[in-house]
């Protein structure tokens, strides 16, 4: 079985409660039903009745797992941490922009491919969890042109100790993984290849 994983850039991230989630019982890609998932909030329940225009920002105090306290730019050895151990997550492929091609993986606790860039079809859905609490959820890609491997999480996980992944709060208890598929950190924008992931998670320093 293939190796991956890396990670960076400045994003926000999450300390979220049991009540930010919602047992559901959502249709998955696969077919496979294996127990409750996370679903966002619907719009209704997240409503903001102030008034004010809606820019696509996150405001301070307006998302329920938006923390200050721990920012990427505190972190940067930081990854995405299970908080609540009875449900289970939608990875969902995001397609590739870069000229490589990599197969992208979640890497730990157990190791699931997510998709293969420039093969799998944007939106594929892998189910995945539960995992128990305190469980770093550890991605990787590995760039079948040139056989490397890069993770998330610190720089010293990946042979050229730069970071090759950037991990973004999108809101909602959403989060986008984007990496670098190039030796020595590429042009660091994160976007070669990307998933998303929502659920009971927050960013935290790793090892």
């Amino acid at each position: 079985m293939p190796v991956r994983l890396s990670l960076a850039l400045v994003f926000l991230a999450a300390g979220c409660s049991d009540s930010d989630y919602a047992l559901g019982g959502k249709s998955h890609h696969d077919g496979d039903d294996s127990g409750p998932r996370y679903e966002p909030r619907s719009d209704s329940a997240a409503e903001d009745d102030t008034g004010a225009e809606d820019t696509g920002a996150v405001p301070l105090g307006d998302d329920d797992c938006y923390d200050p306290g721990t920012a990427y730019d505190m972190y940067p050895a930081a990854g995405l941490v299970v908080t609540q151990s009875n449900l289970g997550f939608d990875l969902t492929f995001m397609g590739s922009s870069a000229g490589y091609t990599s197969e992208l993986w979640l890497w730990a606790p157990e190791q699931v491919w997510v998709g293969t860039g420039h093969e799998t079809d944007t939106g594929n859905t892998v189910s995945v969890g539960t995992y128990a609490e305190g469980s770093e959820l550890m991605f990787a890609i590995v760039v079948t042109d040139t056989g490397d491997t890069f993770y998330s999480g610190p720089s010293s996980r990946n042979v050229d100790g730069f970071d090759h992944a950037a991990i973004t709060y999108a809101g909602d208890c959403g989060w986008v993984v984007g990496f670098e598929d190039q030796l020595g950190g590429g042009d660091q924008d994160f976007n070669d290849i990307q998933l998303t992931i929502s659920g009971p998670l927050e960013l935290q320093p790793v090892e």
